[in-house]
């Protein structure tokens, strides 16, 4: 089976990217640009860019990736929506971007209709990207707390780097930055935290419990069923997170400097 992927962007950050590379069969990614291609030049024009004969089944992840799906279901293939769901307006600040995320909301939803299939964010069973321990080069402080998403009002990341700052926890939150390194900051942190209160999935929280890093974060999502190993705190209670996220800090800091202690013994004896 051939399978194309339309994403918004490519972008090493972006969850949808990140969700696309997980998917099976064979992909390709096609770019925003091809989408905005289709409303500005001659639907021909466009539609010989993206050969959609040579695929059985098409992915569209958002609008206006939709408007293609649309088009390669005309041309035969099976067109597949896989909702991403878009955050409710009110969650971000200022009355233009509250606008315009009504507005995208609203194309969001009307341009995936007639699609042969739809997967909701929150049911598929998604695939962690990383296995075991990555590199993590010319870091010597082994004790951090690693932040992994993007900086809208919801995420909370100005009140979550004051509060780390007030706990005495060093918290990197790495942007523009490789799968590698990603990879190599969260498999050798401390812990993963989040006080995001709005999530279609959690995707940075089940990377970190596949590699065993214990995480703190509200329930959104689907937080409470990824989370084995962590907290799981009620949604907008900030006090709680913050005591929460003391204790986590207490333990898994602890526990973490041990098995450094062991691990450096082991490495002497053999040496």
């Amino acid at each position: 089976m051939k399978r194309l992927i339309l994403t918004p962007n490519k972008e090493e950050m972006c969850g949808m990217y990140k969700v696309a590379k997980t998917l099976k069969g064979d992909i390709e990614f096609h770019p925003y640009r091809s989408a905005f291609m289709k409303l500005l030049f001659p639907k021909d024009r466009i539609m010989k860019a993206i050969e959609f004969k040579y695929y059985d089944e098409v992915i569209t992840l958002l609008y206006p990736m939709h408007l293609l799906g649309r088009e390669a279901k005309k041309q035969g293939c099976k067109w597949i929506v896989y909702d991403q769901k878009v955050p409710p307006s009110n969650l971000f600040k200022g009355f233009w971007k509250r606008q315009y995320i009504k507005l995208f909301t609203k194309l969001n939803n009307r341009s995936m209709q007639g699609a042969d299939d739809y997967w909701e964010l929150s049911e598929i069973e998604q695939i962690p990207l990383f296995n075991g321990k990555g590199n993590l080069i010319d870091y010597k402080d082994k004790t951090f707390a690693v932040y992994l998403g993007r900086s809208e009002n919801y995420k909370n990341v100005k009140w979550l780097k004051e509060t780390c700052k007030e706990l005495g926890i060093e918290l990197i939150h790495p942007q523009g930055v490789s799968d590698e390194l990603i990879h190599g900051l969260l498999s050798n942190a401390t812990l993963l935290v989040t006080a995001s209160t709005w999530e279609g999935y959690g995707r940075p929280v089940m990377e970190a419990q596949a590699l065993d890093i214990p995480v703190v974060c509200f329930d959104t999502g689907v937080h409470k069923k990824l989370v084995k190993k962590g907290f799981v705190v009620p949604n907008y209670d900030f006090n709680m997170f913050k005591e929460k996220l003391k204790e986590a800090w207490q333990i898994y800091s602890a526990t973490q400097s041990k098995e450094d202690i062991i691990a450096d013994k082991s490495n002497r004896q053999n040496s």
